[in-house]
């Protein structure tokens, strides 16, 4: 079952995301004008069903230049390490192809959940599940603006390259950074599995959801840009 919102005024049930009634245009739920972005990002963290859907409310989606880009960032940052770790490959020295790649997928990556939650019965719009993708990542982009400078000033070039592994001369440093990276990319996977719970109000759907950014977002840039590499 879809999640909609039923007109008071006519019995109508219109998708969830509707802010007037397809049919008689009365107002069916309360109006949301702009997204604020702290006021967001810190219920992202206290109260993150209220969150999202103030994000799917929102008239106005702001801030998409500023959260697309800090998103793929912070994407590209734990793609470059698991490349690292994988086949020692960075792709730091290809930056501008990778954050291309990895927000193309990302823009995909609503497209398709827009039709797979269709083929489902909910009716979402692209735009809501790119933002949602996004907000759900906040734990992860802040991991990449305050965990990144200290990287950067513990391990210098070697966080990059790998060459040597960082973990070879800083091994106690580089185990408790990987592993709050590891804990704010489950959290963030977490947040995302709730957003689209509030989404579609389906449990198979939210965590179908999930399954399916993960590996737009994550596994199919990596192996892209392996490929790209492995046949320099």
């Amino acid at each position: 079952m879809a999640k909609q919102t039923k007109c008071k005024n006519c019995g109508l049930e219109n998708p969830y995301y509707q802010l007037k009634c397809k049919d008689c245009h009365s107002y069916i739920r309360r109006r949301v004008v702009n997204i604020e972005l702290w006021e967001n990002i810190g219920k992202v963290i206290e109260s993150p069903s209220k969150a999202f859907e103030n994000i799917i409310f929102a008239e106005h989606k702001n801030f998409l230049i500023l959260m697309g880009v800090l998103f793929s960032l912070s994407i590209l940052a734990d793609l470059n390490l698991v490349s690292n770790i994988i086949n020692e490959v960075s792709l730091i020295s290809t930056a501008f192809i990778s954050f291309g790649i990895i927000l193309g997928s990302s823009l995909l990556n609503a497209l398709i959940l827009k039709f797979t939650f269709l083929f489902l019965g909910s009716r979402t719009r692209i735009l809501d599940n790119f933002y949602l993708t996004i907000f759900a990542s906040v734990p992860q982009i802040f991991s990449f603006i305050i965990l990144f400078p200290v990287q950067l000033a513990l391990f210098g070039e070697h966080w990059f390259t790998f060459n040597p592994s960082p973990i070879a001369f800083k091994e106690t440093q580089s185990f408790i950074l990987l592993g709050l990276e590891g804990v704010l990319f489950l959290w963030s996977l977490v947040l995302l599995f709730f957003a689209f719970k509030v989404q579609t109000d389906n449990f198979i759907q939210a965590f179908l959801g999930v399954f399916i950014s993960f590996f737009m977002i994550y596994i199919l840039p990596l192996i892209i840009l392996q490929s790209f590499f492995l046949t320099m």
